[in-house]
């Protein structure tokens, strides 16, 4: 009897957390649009904003499925071993029993060093793939920063105090941009 109320007092505090948790996600993913300046062309804060979120997005999106992969494959790793144990219960030859239930063993063990090499794999790729790609989006903001000084430099001169200025309200204008989201 205590064990059922255990039971159900676990599953309600898991669905419970796992929906706040849930809700709080899709909160989340759907404040990731950038707003575009009044000249209809985002900036270079913008930009490199958005190719760092779709970086994240695609690498935790990634590993999650990896987990599920790893999670899917541990459940049927444990059901075989599962059945395999219990038909080798059922063997009146000790011997015979011994080594039914060795070998159920030895396959759950092959099957759970396979699961999970397969997570490790994948985690590892997801996360050599987002640095490529925040590498990329760096890349990006550069080449964006690069003909923005070109196009400024050919319409007017800047002395170097003009350039912090204008980098420091890059950076202004995207921590107002991020928490503005949040609102």
């Amino acid at each position: 009897m205590k064990t059922t109320k255990t039971l159900i007092a676990s599953l309600l505090f898991v669905f419970t957390f796992g929906m706040a948790g849930a809700a709080h996600a899709q909160s989340r993913n759907a404040s990731t649009t950038i707003e575009v300046s009044s000249t209809g062309e985002a900036t270079e804060a913008q930009v490199f904003t958005a190719c760092s979120q779709a970086s994240i997005e695609t690498r935790d999106s990634s590993i999650g499925s990896a987990r599920t992969a790893y999670n899917n494959a541990m459940a049927l790793a444990l059901d075989a071993r599962k059945e395999a144990e219990k038909k080798a219960v059922a063997i009146t030859d000790t011997g015979e029993k011994k080594a039914a239930i060795k070998l159920a063993v030895d396959d759950y063990k092959k099957a759970v060093a396979q699961a999970q090499d397969a997570l490790t794999k994948a985690r590892k790729e997801a996360w050599s793939s987002f640095e490529e790609n925040t590498k990329a989006c760096r890349d990006t903001s550069k080449d964006k920063r690069a003909t923005s000084a070109t196009v400024a430099s050919s319409t007017e001169t800047l002395r170097p105090d003009d350039e912090e200025k204008t980098f420091k309200d890059v950076i202004i204008h995207s921590f107002r941009a991020l928490f503005k989201k949040g609102e």
